[in-house]
């Protein structure tokens, strides 16, 4: 049997009532950092490419109908997939090393709108598209990682398995959905070695091609039954020391969903555990003092901070001076030196003033990246790291952050989930009855879908009163 046909059948399986639960705090989680990215200026940028609002002035003469006639596709999918890895406060699969939100939930949520689906059906979707992402990434990783964006390459199959699921098809039909996927899985990593905007546009993507790849099938079209397996098939070409065979291992398993990381900070989830180690240091730190004195003489007192870690978080996010927003968020540095000034990360930590802020400008360059073969040792499977901080009076504080908060280890609560979401919508000029109504909708979905109420995200151009 084709290996896609049987990852179809399993991918298809019933979704439990747990399942579905925790398939709904997925999608109230996006939603958090999906709505602080629509505000962005690249989120415009990304508006007036799809024609969803009038063109910026230097695109000439074009109106956005020009624009959208010259770049077909559903409005709502193609803003709402580029939102979710904006500000890197995607969810995360460590060993598949895949980001399965920024995908599969604006798929979900924009063909349930179509089809007037119900909730249980929409995660239920949700859940075997994570599952087919997850599994494909389990059996590509790392060698797939060293070239290839996993949350593109196998987030466009988990795409296919989550709109074929929802329009209903048959396992069959739904092999040829992964087929056809495969066949345009693509995702380079020199995006993060560039200072570009192609992220986004490797998530929006792999939506649009698991879409057109489940309705291709849906019509009768057929993809290359081999696709995953074969001698020029997805592993073949896409992954030299790659097992196609092990997207079927543990059948039985619980589904993966249920070991997704959710992310609390919006920063490269390789930053996580050494902002949590960073957080306890500062604590140990202050609890030592009898008075704290101001900021810059506490900076004054430190002689060097170590972060030890794994080798890909050092290649990831080697960034002693960010000069943006989005370099900051991939910078050890930057993160670390801000948990320790601040005690916090909110988002507006990593912008700004405080990209110029001498205090964080000494911290960064006092703090050497080492790698730690203990975190290389149990890296993918837990992305850990220690921060050590010595002062000039001799006096050295450490921690070790073995998982970071929301790894399944370390779980995120549900109101931490929910407040979380409410702070990041806040942040982006929501209400609060409006941020309340939108939580309350995604924890509706195990019971009924209000479709009013889970309208689509819109740009900041298109919602006035929440531009700060």
């Amino acid at each position: 049997m084709p290996l896609a046909l049987t990852l179809a059948k399993l991918c298809l399986r019933p979704v439990d009532a747990r399942t579905r639960d925790r398939s709904a705090l997925h999608v109230m989680h996006w939603h958090g950092g999906a709505a602080l990215a629509a505000v962005t200026e690249l989120a415009t940028h990304v508006a007036h490419a799809h024609g969803g609002i009038a063109p910026a002035s230097d695109v000439g003469a074009m109106t956005s109908d020009t624009v959208a006639a010259l770049m077909p596709g559903p409005a709502d999918l193609w803003f709402e997939s580029a939102l979710g890895s904006l500000l890197e406060i995607d969810d995360t699969h460590r060993g598949a090393l895949v980001h399965p939100g920024p995908v599969i939930v604006p798929v979900v949520l924009h063909m349930g709108r179509a089809l007037r689906a119900s909730g249980p059906t929409v995660l239920d979707a949700l859940a075997r598209g994570y599952e087919a992402t997850i599994r494909m990434g389990l059996a590509a990783n790392p060698a797939h990682y060293r070239f290839f964006h996993p949350t593109a390459t196998c987030g466009a199959i988990g795409a296919a398995v989550a709109a074929a699921a929802l329009l209903k098809l048959s396992a069959e039909q739904c092999a040829h959905a992964i087929c056809l996927a495969a066949t345009q899985a693509a995702g380079l990593w020199q995006i993060r070695l560039d200072d570009c905007d192609a992220k986004p546009w490797h998530t929006q993507r792999a939506a649009q091609v698991g879409v057109q790849a489940a309705l291709w099938a849906r019509a009768g079209l057929t993809g290359p039954e081999h696709a995953l397996e074969g001698d020029k098939g997805f592993f073949a070409a896409l992954s030299e020391q790659g097992n196609a065979t092990a997207v079927l291992n543990a059948p039985d398993s619980d589904p993966h969903i249920h070991g997704v990381s959710f992310k609390p900070w919006t920063a490269c989830r390789h930053a996580h555990a050494a902002i949590a180690a960073a957080l306890d240091v500062r604590k140990m730190w202050l609890s030592a003092l009898s008075s704290i004195p101001p900021r810059t003489a506490l900076v004054d007192e430190i002689r060097s901070i170590d972060i030890h870690t794994y080798d890909d978080a050092i290649a990831f996010c080697d960034r002693p001076e960010p000069v943006s927003a989005a370099q900051a968020r991939f910078s050890l540095q930057h993160v670390v030196a801000q948990a320790l000034l601040s005690g916090s990360l909110e988002p507006a930590q990593l912008d700004g003033p405080s990209l110029t802020d001498p205090d964080c400008a000494r911290l960064r360059s006092l703090t050497r990246l080492l790698t730690d073969a203990r975190s290389n040792a149990r890296y993918p499977a837990h992305f850990g790291s220690a921060v050590t901080m010595s002062l000039k009076d001799g006096r050295t504080f450490q921690a070790q952050a073995d998982d970071a908060p929301g790894d399944p280890e370390n779980p995120l609560t549900l109101a931490a989930l929910t407040d979380l979401t409410q702070r990041l919508m806040m942040a982006a000029g929501w209400t609060v009855s409006e941020t309340q109504a939108k939580i309350q909708a995604c924890l509706a979905l195990p019971v009924h879908a209000d479709w009013d109420a889970l309208s689509p995200l819109q740009p900041a151009s298109m919602c006035p009163r929440r531009i700060e």
